[in-house]
């Protein structure tokens, strides 16, 4: 698949609570990057979804049409990149 798309969001922000970040259109691929040095960021691509981890400094790149991702963390700070 090509890395080549027409449209890109970036979002970055730090998470205390449940936050839900909505895209102006759906993605095609989203890179969620967790800044923290010592806390974990959780994701879910929809409300219900079991939760995915992410580590201290760890980043995930993953083709996906959705139009939301939901992060959780007591604090951390994220990057999002949703290219679509």
């Amino acid at each position: 698949m090509s890395d080549v798309h027409a449209n890109f969001e970036a979002y970055e922000g730090t998470v205390s609570t449940e936050t839900t970040l909505t895209f102006n259109r759906k993605s095609r691929k989203i890179v969620i990057l967790n800044d923290h040095a010592s806390n974990d960021l959780t994701y879910k691509f929809k409300a219900g979804q079991d939760t995915g981890t992410l580590k201290a400094t760890e980043s995930l790149s993953v083709y996906l049409r959705t139009n939301q991702v939901i992060l959780n963390s007591t604090s951390a700070p994220y990057r999002v990149w949703v290219f679509g």
